[in-house]
């Protein structure tokens, strides 16, 4: 998970110096496979690491926030100057979050079973 995070968050770093078109394609892919990275390690971890209550749990605070994240872009998106890169920034800080957290969760699930 920490390797799927470091490599969007630097794609996110560097898509803040796309010039062409040709570029943004390549960049918007690589950002999406990296992110793919991160989730499909995340689907496949969580079950073996999680007790099934702590997992639902954890699954509804995040569809929670998600929504409000959703609504938050929309409005920062009609009021903000998205002509910087900040938002940029700021996506690639939270993946750099998400490095730290990653690192934190227990390495190794064998020999522990799920409740």
């Amino acid at each position: 998970m920490a390797l799927g995070a470091l490599l969007t968050m630097v794609l996110q770093f560097g898509y803040t110096q796309i010039k062409t078109p040709a570029q943004n394609v390549g960049v918007s892919a690589a950002i999406s496979a990296a992110t793919n990275i991160y989730y499909g390690t995340m689907y496949a971890y969580t079950p073996e690491i999680l007790p099934s209550a702590h997992r639902a749990t954890g699954y509804a605070i995040c569809v929670i926030l998600n929504r409000i994240g959703g609504i938050v872009g929309v409005i920062v998106g009609s009021y903000a100057n998205v002509e910087t890169t900040t938002p940029l920034f700021v996506c690639a800080a939270l993946f750099a979050i998400l490095i730290v957290l990653s690192v934190l969760l227990p390495f190794e699930s064998r020999g522990k079973t799920t409740q």
